[in-house]
């Protein structure tokens, strides 16, 4: 039975019955309506009139029906949205195409936050629709909204790849566009959406070294997000600048030092084109547990003579600098004498699990370690771990 919908009725948002029956779908309650009707009537809550509620919820015939009376089908509510928008945000595609082929139709309307149809399209993921929009000509494909994003931002922002690749390859927006907020491209804002980042450096114009307003470059974004995936994509990148500075001075060495990650300071220490001249201690023990995981006895050997180098310094897992030699397979003898040299280091440290230097030595067998522990008055042999306190002591472990 259809819903019967009373034409004088008006709710206590101040809905009208017409408002009501295209909420509910009727079409034949919208058609006897329309005669004594203010089809442009607005609720009190939000300024929305019969004709956006139609746009909203998508049936054709309605929509087809209202365009006969509406006078301004790019009318906006009070923020700002317009029935393409509202069609548009809520998947309607074959009201899209119905109203994109309307003479008059705004297709760059902007609402109250400066959001174009096409961003709402990417933001939403709505990728059929973000299709229709992008065949139109006169399509502003780059326009930012008031927090400075363009659909393009939008869509790498929220990892829609689709809507990605139709502003590239079919609206020609310029890879290399940066947001006017913080100057930000689309490839600083993949996050680690590897595929993503894959479309954006498939374009024959992209410019991998591309600077935003504070300096940094999609490596730099990389490394500070600890977005791996796309960090090693990056890295592969012939034409990737590793030594280049933002406006702190900061190359992305020193980020990854700064960030305390000693992963992604070792990959940029072994690249060829790496500028290692200029490191000093002023980088911190990250830095030096890059330089003693490569063997880097030259650059280990400068950190440690520098009275700004905290030898004690306790990182992720409660390493130390002796703690992570001591853990490590193949440490070169002239690290190891670098560091046990530096006065004030504590060799009885215990690491997360309470395993001290002369703990993992003796594990690894590092019997040059050992032997160097041993003999170093203030080394206690008798520290116990957290994990089997009865027999992981060091002298248990040699005997």
């Amino acid at each position: 039975m259809p819903l019967q919908i009373e034409l004088k009725t008006v709710d206590k948002v101040g809905k009208s019955a017409l408002a009501k029956a295209c909420e509910a779908g009727n079409l034949a309650a919208v058609q006897r309506s329309l005669n004594s009707a203010d089809v442009m009537a607005t609720s009190t809550f939000g300024g929305q009139t019969a004709w956006h509620i139609a746009c909203l919820k998508g049936n054709v015939e309605i929509v087809r029906t209202l365009l006969e009376s509406v006078p301004d089908i790019n009318h906006r509510d009070k923020t700002g949205t317009s029935g393409l928008h509202y069609a548009v945000m809520s998947g309607r595609e074959a009201v899209v195409s119905l109203l994109l082929a309307c003479s008059d139709i705004d297709v760059n309307a902007t609402d109250n936050e400066g959001n174009t149809p096409l961003i709402h399209a990417c933001y939403f993921n709505k990728l059929s629709i973000a299709r229709l929009l992008a065949a139109r000509t006169d399509l502003l494909a780059s326009h930012c909204n008031k927090a400075g994003y363009a659909a393009l931002h939008v869509s790498s922002l929220r990892s829609h790849a689709g809507c990605v690749r139709v502003l590239l390859e079919t609206c020609g927006v310029d890879a290399n566009l940066s947001n006017s907020v913080d100057g930000r491209t689309g490839l600083m804002l993949v996050g680690n959406s590897l595929g993503i980042a894959e479309i954006f450096l498939a374009q024959a114009t992209i410019d991998v070294n591309q600077r935003s307003k504070d300096g940094n470059s999609a490596l730099m974004y990389a490394c500070l997000g600890d977005h791996y995936d796309v960090w090693d994509r990056l890295l592969a990148v012939p034409a990737i600048d590793v030594n280049a500075q933002n406006a702190a001075g900061d190359s992305v060495l020193a980020i990854a030092c700064k960030n305390n990650n000693p992963m992604l300071a070792s990959q940029i220490m072994q690249l060829p084109t790496a500028d290692l001249s200029t490191l000093s201690a002023d980088l911190g023990p990250t830095l030096l547990a890059a330089a003693c995981a490569l063997n880097n006895v030259a650059l280990v050997q400068r950190l440690v003579a520098s009275p700004k180098m905290d030898i004690n310094y306790q990182g992720k897992g409660g390493f130390s600098i002796l703690l992570q030699v001591s853990a490590q397979i193949n440490t070169d003898v002239a690290v190891l004498d670098a560091i046990l040299a530096v006065p004030g280091l504590d060799t009885n440290q215990r690491d997360a699990l309470g395993n001290t230097s002369l703990i993992h030595a003796v594990r690894h067998g590092h019997l040059y370690l050992v032997q160097r522990l041993l003999a170093i008055p203030t080394t206690d042999v008798n520290i116990a771990n957290k994990v089997l306190p009865d027999f992981d002591r060091p002298l248990q472990l040699r005997g």
